[in-house]
C-alpha cells in the first residue's frame, strides 16, 4: 500500500497529466494520457478487454465533457474579472472575490482529474496498472515522454532506456 501511495503522484501525472497553458489544455505531463490507453497498441500490450476499452472510452468522454464545462465557467469568470479590472475605479474586494471564484473552479478542474484517475484504476487490473507503472519508471517517472511497453518477450528490466 505504501508503494502505491508513494507512486500515486507519478501515476496520476503519467496517466492524466496536468493542464497546459492558460486554457487548461489537454491533461498531460508528457506521460501516458487516458486517451493513450485507448490506442490499439496499449490495448494489446495491456490485454485490455473490450469491456475495459468501452468503459475507458466512456470515462474519457465523460471527463472531457466535465472539463469543458468547467473551462467554460473559468473563461466566463475571467471575462468578468477583466470587466472588474477595466472599471474606472476597480473595487478591490470584488476583484479579490472573483479571483477566489476562479481559483475554486481551477480546483474543481483538478478534482475532476483525480476522480477520473481513480475511476480508471477501478477499470484496470493490478497487472495492467503494474505494466503502466513500470513503463513510467523506464521513462523517468513519466515526466519526459509517453509510456513505452516492454517489447515482445522482454521484462521491463530488460528494456533499454528510451529518450
Amino acid at each position: 500500500m505504501l508503494r502505491i501511495a508513494a507512486a500515486l503522484p507519478l501515476i496520476l501525472a503519467g496517466l492524466f497529466g496536468a493542464p497546459r497553458g492558460q486554457h487548461g489544455g489537454p491533461w498531460h505531463f508528457g506521460g501516458l494520457r487516458l486517451g493513450l490507453l485507448l490506442t490499439p497498441q496499449a490495448a494489446e500490450e495491456l490485454n485490455l478487454t473490450a469491456d475495459q476499452q468501452d468503459k475507458l472510452k466512456e470515462l474519457s468522454y465523460s471527463h472531457q465533457e466535465k472539463v469543458l464545462e468547467i473551462k467554460q465557467k473559468i473563461e466566463r469568470e475571467q471575462l468578468e474579472l477583466k470587466k472588474l479590472m477595466d472599471a474606472d475605479e476597480p473595487n478591490e474586494s470584488k476583484v479579490k472575490a472573483k479571483i477566489r471564484e476562479i481559483g475554486l473552479l481551477r480546483t474543481d478542474l483538478q478534482l475532476a482529474q483525480v476522480d477520473t484517475y481513480f475511476a480508471a484504476r477501478k477499470i484496470l487490473t493490478d497487472e495492467q496498472i503494474e505494466k503502466i507503472e513500470s513503463g513510467l519508471r523506464r521513462r523517468g517517472g513519466g515526466l519526459r515522454g509517453h509510456w513505452v511497453p516492454p517489447g515482445p518477450g522482454m521484462s521491463p528490466e530488460e528494456m533499454p532506456p528510451t529518450e
